[in-house]
């Protein structure tokens, strides 16, 4: 190439190459998405231990304490919340033990702290069948809790529904 041809390549491949170097220096530089700090990870496993081994609901308030903390670290860490939200609906059951807790058996202030942290999760990116489950379950909590009166939540029907096509042996 001569003339004009070999001074516009030239620059283009210039301008290629310091866009390349700009972009593979933020990628370097930030921190890949979905990947928990170690102290957001060590203390969500925390919380997983403490849920394993509480058996009251008082004894969920340390599995809560801990996803709390990993989710100071990583706001967007949606597990976290998924996790925190059945440890709140264990906390506020009258349950003893693990295993299945009814929204029924929930008291209110828990049952919407649990609500609140299945929608977080949800909307932070948790769409696997389980988690868009819950968040059903969530609004129906809330509609029961503050009374129940008419028709249940077209919200928690929609979240039903989606659950079953995402898993439909679930």
């Amino acid at each position: 190439l001569y003339g004009r041809n070999r001074v516009l390549f030239t620059a283009l491949g210039g301008l290629l190459v310091a866009t390349g170097l700009a972009w593979g220096g933020g990628l370097a530089v930030t921190r890949q998405p979905g990947i928990p700090s170690g102290a957001a990870a060590a203390d969500y496993a925390d919380g997983v231990t403490a849920m394993e081994a509480a058996s009251t609901p008082a004894a969920y308030q340390s599995a809560i304490l801990d996803f709390t903390a990993a989710i100071k670290l990583r706001p967007d860490y949606a597990l976290a919340y998924s996790e925190r939200a059945a440890a709140e609906a264990f906390r506020g059951s009258e349950a003893v033990g693990g295993g299945f807790v009814s929204v029924t058996n929930v008291s209110p202030y828990w049952a919407r702290l649990s609500s609140e942290d299945e929608v977080t999760a949800y909307n932070l990116g948790d769409h696997d069948a389980s988690q868009v489950l819950n968040v059903g379950w969530g609004y129906y909590a809330r509609w029961l809790v503050d009374g129940g009166g008419g028709q249940a939540p077209v919200f928690a029907d929609r979240f039903f529904a989606q659950s079953a096509a995402l898993d439909p042996t679930n």
